[in-house]
């Protein structure tokens, strides 16, 4: 019983929060799209209540979406592959200046744009100029040597996240 008054909270908190927006699942790699997929059906227990929630897969070129998915699984806890050099993040940067064309014309103002994959930081400027809201969903193994050296890499771009959520709270590293 304690639970499902628990849920029934929930429920309420998230449609009271979210009715008249539009709440977007985004995934530039195959890493995150089943996470996306995930939270936009569960978003539809709350569409009655007035929240849409779409999905957003995005069509980024190969170097990028080697990268993304290569620091997607640094963050999980994977092995450290080559090293994140200046080529790295010649990739990255270029996803950044693309993020107006990558994330289009479709948010408004007051939206909600969950990244679930490494992508996030790269978008987070070009879906608040139009004065959605940018959240990371962020999966994360900090005692690894290559989460921590993903971490780094992915806050050189000072990105300007709204918000994160992850499984876990990060003791050790600065957050964005």
């Amino acid at each position: 019983a304690r639970k499902a008054r628990a849920l029934e909270r929930a429920h309420r908190r998230a449609a009271e929060e979210l009715a008249g927006r539009t709440v977007w699942c985004v995934a530039a790699a195959r890493t995150g799209a089943a996470a996306a997929a995930a939270l936009q059906t569960c978003l539809g227990a709350v569409r009655a209540e007035g929240v849409a929630a779409r999905g957003a897969p995005l069509r980024v070129g190969e170097p990028l979406t080697r990268l993304i998915e290569r620091l997607d699984a640094m963050l999980k806890g994977g092995r450290a592959s080559p090293e994140l050099g200046p080529e790295s993040w010649e990739v990255y940067v270029r996803g950044m200046e693309d993020s107006e064309e990558l994330i289009g014309h479709r948010l408004h103002a007051g939206d909600v744009v969950v990244l679930h994959d490494p992508i996030a930081g790269a978008l987070a400027q070009a879906v608040r100029s139009g004065g959605a809201h940018a959240v990371w969903r962020l999966a994360l193994e900090p005692r690894r040597n290559a989460a921590v050296e993903a971490w780094r890499f992915l806050r050189l771009g000072k990105p300007c996240l709204d918000a994160y959520v992850t499984d876990w709270r990060p003791a050790g590293l600065a957050a964005f």
